[in-house]
């Protein structure tokens, strides 16, 4: 939607993001997609402990980006760390695989 008060250099009107409330029931769909990503990155990886991030993406189903953002998402929960530019699973990431 734009706003005919707000212009770009060429004088056109700008295009301003519209935010709509989610439903309770997108929010939790959006949760368990994520929940259910984690846990197939934290597969993958004791699957493949020496894949590259290319393959994990490859098994996991999107992009290398993706899977970095990931990686380093579960790193700060402690799920996995990081040591000498390898990925390893932590035990707490383990007993996450199985709930």
């Amino acid at each position: 939607m734009g706003c005919p008060d707000i212009l770009d250099t060429k004088g056109r009107a700008v295009e301003l993001p519209t935010l709509r409330p989610a439903s309770e029931q997108a929010a939790e769909d959006r949760q368990h997609v994520e929940a259910s990503a984690n846990r197939a990155a934290l597969h993958a990886l004791v699957e493949m402990p020496d894949a590259s991030q290319q393959d994990f993406a490859t098994a996991v189903g999107c992009s290398k980006s993706s899977v970095n953002r990931r990686l380093r998402s579960l790193g700060k929960e402690r799920l996995l760390e990081h040591v000498l530019d390898k990925w390893t699973i932590t035990e707490k990431g383990r007993r996450a695989i199985l709930q």
